[in-house]
């Protein structure tokens, strides 16, 4: 039985998604629409074939709910599906998608923005949460641990649904090639095929399981290799986003449920791709990596070990300090162990959110941090020696960040102390 999770159930009418729609027939969109046509005049049942015979390769679905979502107007379909079909065709299509009856969220939704609206800034992120453009002094681990990401307002916009301006969207640029859907005998074919038929979360779970199977693992796969070195890294970057796109267009429908696990999963893995592509193109925005691995992150706070820190590097790099701090902090205190069970996972959160404190608030951040390890060794078995290894290690990480920082005598002097008890406890 697929894990759940449980933050939230996705309604149509709740969901916020940002952008322009890829508007039908085609792996691109316009930015603005044109002005109204004269009557515009289709057959539906026309329209759906059609529809699924040359769009849906973009789309990811067969029947149009994407744009009806959306809401964009008849005369936006047909002016864009003149790119690929005739103009009875592009009527016919229209007509389809108004036969629908879905209804729009409007074309400036975001697919699962967490909270309900996106701040200014980072510094508005942090006022808002803690009250303070500083260190809050009160903050506690228990209350921090009460924060749901799901819920949180934050100043970052997630992935558009499409764009032709860039990459930043749910939409990829490239439909599916035949040789990953032929591949191991069609299995990924034959899954979504059966997606298509039955449109259940099993069969869609089913997808994502073939689509994994037929894209990770040998060297010769896809996706081969770890964030920031895949061999393939755009064309399995394209993959995913099909295949998140998929998931995504499953979970805006009405009465969709909660979001299951291995979705979230899918999300990450694109964002990892989106940072090799980065690594390899230094042209490809940090908000395409983030965007992604944060949408994932905040479905699962503790589900992610991030081995190289990549969502609080990108979101450092586009100066969003704050919001990587907390994303370290939060996990650092859950309940909860990150699923890939690393004993010391709680002293790379540690060292993760003193480095991408801002300047001026590394040492508070240490101060915060130690306490809260301390407890947590007192509290559980003994590391083993490896375990204890890596945790020195990552402590020094974190007190060479902190020495960095502008740090007075006294506060040194306490963390000097908070320090040492740590190492004693490690020994």
């Amino acid at each position: 039985m697929a894990a759940i999770v449980d933050w939230i159930h996705l309604k149509s009418g709740h969901i916020a998604v940002l952008g322009t729609l890829l508007l039908c027939c085609g792996c691109g969109a316009s930015e603005e629409p044109t002005a109204t046509t004269p009557q515009i005049v289709g057959d539906a049942a026309r329209g759906r074939a059609a529809f699924a015979m040359s769009c849906s390769g973009c789309h990811t679905t067969r029947d149009a709910f994407d744009i009806a979502h959306f809401g964009f107007e008849s005369s936006d379909i047909v002016r864009r599906a003149l790119a690929h079909v005739s103009r009875q065709t592009a009527e016919d299509i229209a007509a389809y998608v108004r036969s629908l009856g879905v209804q729009a969220v409007g074309r400036d939704a975001r697919p699962f923005q967490p909270g309900t609206r996106v701040l200014a800034s980072d510094a508005e992120f942090w006022r808002s949460l803690f009250g303070t453009e500083g260190w809050p002094a009160n903050l506690t681990p228990a209350a921090l641990r009460t924060i749901d990401p799901r819920r949180l307002n934050v100043p970052i916009a997630l992935p558009r649904w499409s764009s032709e301006a860039d990459e930043s969207d749910w939409l990829p640029e490239t439909p599916l090639s035949e040789q990953l859907l032929g591949a191991q005998n069609g299995v990924l074919r034959f899954a979504i095929d059966a997606y298509y038929a039955a449109p259940t979360a099993a069969n869609l779970l089913a997808a994502i399981a073939a689509f994994v199977q037929v894209t990770n693992g040998a060297n010769e796969s896809l996706c081969y290799g770890e964030a920031g070195n895949h061999t393939q890294p755009r064309q399995c970057f394209e993959a995913r986003r099909w295949m998140s796109a998929l998931a995504a267009q499953h979970f805006l429908r009405p009465g969709a449920g909660a979001m299951p696990i291995e979705v979230v999963d899918l999300f990450w893995s694109t964002g990892e791709a989106a940072v090799t592509v980065y690594q390899r193109e230094r042209t490809h925005p940090y908000s395409i990596a983030w965007g992604w691995l944060y949408l994932a992150y905040s479905f699962a706070p503790t589900r992610f070990k991030e081995d190289n820190g990549y969502l609080g590097q990108f979101l450092q790099s586009d100066r969003f300090e704050w919001l990587a701090t907390f994303t370290a902090l939060r996990r650092m205190v859950d309940e909860n162990d990150v699923h890939s069970g690393l004993a010391a996972q709680r002293f790379w959160d540690a060292a993760l959110s003193v480095n991408r404190a801002p300047f001026g608030q590394k040492a508070n951040v240490a101060e915060f941090a130690y306490p809260f390890l301390l407890d947590w060794l007192a509290a559980r078995a003994p590391l083993d020696s490896a375990a204890r290894e890596q945790a020195k290690t990552f402590l020094k990480f974190t007190q060479d960040n902190v020495l960095q920082d502008r740090v007075e005598q006294a506060q040194l002097d306490r963390l000097t102390s908070l320090q040492d008890q740590l190492l004693a406890r490690l020994r």
